[in-house]
This record gives C-alpha cells, sequence and structure tokens, in this order.
C-alpha cells in the first residue's frame, strides 16, 4: 500500500504507526534533514497509540 500526501501532513505518520502490520515501512521526508525511514515495531507502535490516545483524553 502507498499513501501519498501532498503538502505537509505532520501528524500522518502516527496513525500509520499504530495501524499498519508489524514490519512494515513508513518513509517520508524531513525538511532541511532528509529521509526518514521508520520500521514498524511493537514498541513504536504502542509509542503511538499512546501518543494518539493522549491526544483523544485531552480533545486537542
Amino acid at each position: 500500500m502507498a499513501i501519498i500526501v501532498e503538502g505537509e501532513e505532520d501528524l500522518l505518520v502516527l496513525p500509520l504507526m499504530a495501524d499498519m502490520p508489524l514490519g512494515s515501512v513508513i518513509i517520508y521526508g524531513q525538511p532541511n534533514e532528509g529521509l526518514v525511514i521508520i520500521t514498524i515495531t511493537e514498541e513504536r507502535q504502542n509509542w503511538a497509540r499512546n501518543f494518539i490516545n493522549q491526544m483523544e483524553n485531552k480533545n486537542i
């Protein structure tokens, strides 16, 4: 699967990290930094889910 976003959508990575199968890879560009490559692990998936839950609990 590929998701292509035109423009800046910084928070898109969070739901991808939370819901993609373990072992999946997310690749995106970081302005003035370069390419970011994230392999989904259980630890990263749990971190993303907890982060999203904290945002939902604060009604952000």
